[in-house]
């Protein structure tokens, strides 16, 4: 049998096309090694090939067994777990909106869901290495128009306080959640941008911590908004710190982590600080909050102070401090199932990718419960427990990041490091 007749009844047993490049080279590739075995033995070149296919055993069995091997698995159970998640949230305003009718079940949550929904199918359709490929152009030109876009936002909410009606008619829109929910879904394009600039030496790494971090910079200065600055940065420095470990910028590690890091922490801390000192009137203050609980009497009414930042707080008060602290755990379990899941991803740039998402909800996660013990690590009003807390952008966030996610994972095994390379050389 010649090998080409062997390797193309191997790929008839394989049901994944998308692995048929993949398997074909490593195929032939073996071939050739074992034939150029038997030619330096002394056997005629032209047996050397029929004697290498030989070798390599039944055709189908090899196809089938490379058919389980590279057969796409999708993260049912990291789905089913957000859903879980959606129906906990669900139930909790349900609940609560007795009391507090700001958590009632409206279209608008309705509208939110179907949001999330559309961007999971989405992202979970497209390949995720489109990141890498085009990030090194499109990620600038991505923060450039979303800084523009807030800006104009801003101007445009400034106008509509005033009453001015002459402008864009776009006041109603939340700058504040559209700037922050924003910073989150350029997440993998950052991530893209510093795959791309791996091996540029102290230049390009140099280049990844202004790129990454002058725009939110803008945005904080204009907007007043430390909260983008605060999620930005931590982002920013996760990302950078994994391309540091994995050594693409060929800088010694521990120059690049204190380059990196002094920085980095100056601006959480500083954004941090000046969140909660400028919050502590607002709802997240740990005096509010035992008052409260204690029921005592508090000057902020009830129902604006339980609201999709504050579920766990209302749990803790009508179900009790048990009920609470296993809702605290189900949150944190979630990014860390996911975790567990990216062991799976083999490619240095999905797990990249990976990381980023799980840290991103990692953040909300500890930021949600930190601020309803009232440790107000920023306003309240932008923590959201991933699936949890109903809006149309966070639930546009979170639907993104898992979508990528399982994009990732279904794709874990058909973009070896080396093929990846490829990819991107071309563009």
């Amino acid at each position: 049998m010649k090998k080409d007749e062997f390797i193309a009844n191997v790929l008839e047993q394989v049901r994944c096309k998308k692995t048929h490049d993949i398997l074909r080279a490593e195929l032939s590739a073996h071939i050739d090694d074992q034939a150029e075995a038997f030619e330096a033995v002394g056997l005629p070149q032209e047996q050397c090939e029929e004697e290498a296919v030989k070798t390599m055993g039944d055709a189908v069995d090899i196809g089938l067994k490379l058919d389980s091997a590279h057969r796409p698995h999708f993260p049912f159970i990291a789905v089913l777990c957000a859903a879980a998640l959606m129906l906990c949230g669900i139930l909790i305003r349900v609940f609560l909106a007795e009391n507090y009718p700001l958590l009632s079940v409206g279209s608008h949550d309705i509208l939110a869901v179907f949001v999330g929904i559309v961007c999971f199918t989405i992202f979970c359709c497209i390949d995720y290495t489109i990141f890498a490929r085009l990030s090194k152009k499109a990620y600038p030109l991505a923060a450039v128009l979303f800084t523009v876009m807030l800006i104009i936002l801003r101007l445009d909410y400034i106008a509509y306080s005033n009453g001015r009606t002459d402008f864009f008619f776009l006041g109603r829109l939340n700058y504040a959640l559209i700037g922050f929910y924003g910073c989150i879904m350029l997440v993998p394009f950052m991530c893209g941008f510093v795959y791309r600039m791996r091996g540029k030496a102290m230049v390009g790494f140099l280049i990844c911590c202004a790129v990454l971090t002058v725009p939110a910079l803008i945005l904080c200065c204009f907007t007043h908004n430390f909260a983008i600055l605060f999620i930005n940065t931590l982002n920013a420095w996760s990302i950078i710190l994994f391309a540091l470990k994995k050594e693409w910028f060929s800088i010694r590690k521990r120059l690049g982590y204190l380059i990196v890091s002094i920085p980095a922490a100056l601006l959480i801390l500083s954004s941090a600080a000046y969140e909660s000192v400028s919050s502590m009137n607002n709802h997240g203050n740990i005096s509010f909050i035992w008052d409260f609980l204690m029921d005592k009497g508090t000057t902020i009414e009830d129902g604006w102070f339980i609201d999709d930042s504050m579920l766990l707080l209302g749990v803790i008060k009508y179900f009790g401090i048990l009920s609470g602290v296993v809702l605290g755990i189900i949150m944190l379990m979630f990014p860390l199932m996911l975790k567990i899941f990216s062991h799976r991803i083999h490619s240095s740039f999905g797990r990249l990718l990976a990381s980023s998402v799980i840290f991103v909800f990692t953040v909300q996660v500890v930021c949600y419960i930190a601020s309803n013990i009232g440790i107000n690590m920023f306003y309240a009003s932008y923590s959201s427990a991933p699936f949890i807390s109903i809006g149309v952008y966070s639930y546009a966030a979170w639907g993104m990041l898992l979508g990528i996610f399982a994009s990732i994972y279904l794709r874990s095994d058909l973009f070896p490091e080396r093929k990846l390379d490829r990819i991107t050389k071309a563009y």
